[in-house]
């Protein structure tokens, strides 16, 4: 079951303090509203109870996908981010040896944000590799600076109101262009003798972005 804590929260906009309820662990199948809020954005939603003000709160999280053997945790401080790896190495080493077996098959990512959060959700949810992903936004981002003599500061999977699978790529601010995700593509990577890339539960890797994915494209 999805824990949470009070916290008294100050509205930005009057001052009054009112109280919010900051979660810290979700299990999307113990907690599947939980989890469409995250899909859909909302769950970080304040809203003041005096003057209606509304604004999204950062805060850490620790979202479960036992369905799909993941853990998603979303770090904003890069310091504390960084320790996450070794807290997880830890505690399986205190567990027993079965138990150790089955806990090295999940799949953990660190993320810093909602957004990454969403997609990383969505991607599990599809039974898609996200380091297959990365690769091809690399990819996808070459050939729109050729085509169009732009790059995309931001590129993220979703999936369309038409169950589409795609990439919508962004400008600093605006979103310039959206792709479907070439699943010729998707598979000639994720079995590349090239590439050689692991199982995806027997790499242990914790930070899967597109810092990752360039230093591998190299």
């Amino acid at each position: 079951m999805a824990t949470r804590r009070p916290v008294n929260v100050s509205c930005p906009q009057c001052s009054k303090q009112s109280t919010f309820s900051m979660w810290q662990n979700i299990n999307s199948l113990e907690d599947p509203m939980l989890k469409q809020q995250i899909l859909d954005g909302t769950l970080f939603d304040f809203k003041c109870p005096y003057c209606d003000y509304s604004v999204a709160l950062h805060y850490d999280i620790l979202f479960n996908m036992p369905e799909h053997g993941v853990m998603l945790h979303m770090i904003a401080d890069p310091e504390n981010a960084a320790k996450v790896p070794e807290a997880i190495e830890t505690h399986e080493s205190m567990l027993p040896m079965e138990a150790q077996k089955n806990a090295k098959l999940y799949i953990h990512r660190v993320v810093p944000d909602l957004i990454t959060l969403r997609e990383k959700t969505l991607i599990f949810q599809e039974e898609l590799d996200d380091r297959v992903l990365e690769l091809m936004k690399v990819i996808y981002n070459a050939q729109l600076k050729e085509q169009k003599g732009v790059e995309a500061a931001h590129i993220f999977f979703s999936v369309n109101g038409n169950k589409e699978k795609v990439f919508e790529l962004y400008g600093e601010s605006e979103l310039i262009a959206i792709a479907p995700v070439d699943m010729n593509l998707y598979k000639s990577i994720l079995h590349s003798s090239e590439r050689k890339l692991k199982p995806i539960r027997n790499d242990r890797q914790y930070f899967v972005n597109q810092e990752w994915a360039i230093n591998s494209a190299k």
